[in-house]
């Protein structure tokens, strides 16, 4: 794709190494002025009530091939910490998207990261391949 693409790029269900599986992501959209990723969250059995979820507010994508950091410019339906929001059960779910400075319009691999030292509690996804392979959608 060339840099004077206005056409988003959609990946459904871009896969990562060894990253968590919940939340799911489950859409990321290259557009020229936003990364939108779009997530899917399913309350945990491990609490009683199914726990919280949070975003911190420094999270970034990284390239990995560069390293270049993209901060997160907003979220939606995701509270950012200190705020949380408590699931009433285990049966509760979330659907929450993250907007991120725009990604260059070209296949990469990246990494979407909460906390960059963070712990297994965060959501940080490694080697989120973004590379055209049958999943990716372009959008006229």
């Amino acid at each position: 794709m060339s840099a004077n693409q206005k056409t988003p790029l959609i990946f459904h269900s871009p896969k990562s190494i060894g990253s968590k599986t919940n939340p799911e992501i489950l859409r990321i959209m290259l557009h020229p002025e936003f990364t939108k990723v779009d997530f899917g969250y399913q309350a945990t059995d491990h609490y009683i009530k199914g726990g919280w979820i949070r975003i911190d507010r420094n999270s970034f994508i990284e390239v990995v091939k560069t390293s270049k950091r993209y901060r997160m410019l907003r979220a939606e339906n995701i509270p950012i910490a200190p705020e949380q929001l408590h699931f009433e059960s285990t049966k509760d779910w979330r659907y929450f998207t993250l907007y991120f400075e725009p990604l260059p319009l070209a296949p990469t691999v990246i990494n979407i990261i909460e906390d960059a030292f963070g712990n297994e509690n965060d959501f940080n996804y490694y080697q989120v391949n973004l590379t055209p392979k049958g999943e990716m959608e372009v959008r006229v």
